[in-house]
């Protein structure tokens, strides 16, 4: 494969990714009246977590469907915890609610508390 077409397939790999987040955070306001911030972490989290098994030896498919699972529950809770609660309050909490789950998932262990 030559250079230009790599880059090509690269782009669409990337332009799919940033489409599929988009469409489920256009899914996620329309159902709740919510812009859920927490999904770009939630979709971190996932990927890490899929490298990491991976790195640790086991095979592509298996990690792929165990990260899914993770993926389901982690959203699940954060729906029931975070979403759900301040569903009736006023949108700008409602937002503000999942943007503070991002943050938290994405910061250096190695940075000790605040």
């Amino acid at each position: 494969m030559n250079g230009v077409t790599q880059q090509v397939v690269i782009g669409l790999a990337a332009g799919g990714i940033y489409a599929l987040l988009a469409l489920g955070i256009v899914l996620v306001r329309r159902a709740t009246g919510v812009i859920n911030f927490a999904q770009a972490a939630l979709a971190t989290l996932a990927a890490f977590v899929a490298a990491a098994l991976v790195s640790h030896g086991w095979r592509f498919w298996p990690a792929v469907g165990v990260t899914i699972a993770l993926a389901f529950v982690t959203g699940l809770v954060l729906e029931r915890v975070l979403v759900r609660v301040f569903e009736r309050a006023s949108r700008l909490i409602g937002n503000d609610s999942t943007s503070g789950a991002g943050p938290r998932a994405r910061r250096d262990p190695s940075e000790g508390t605040r």
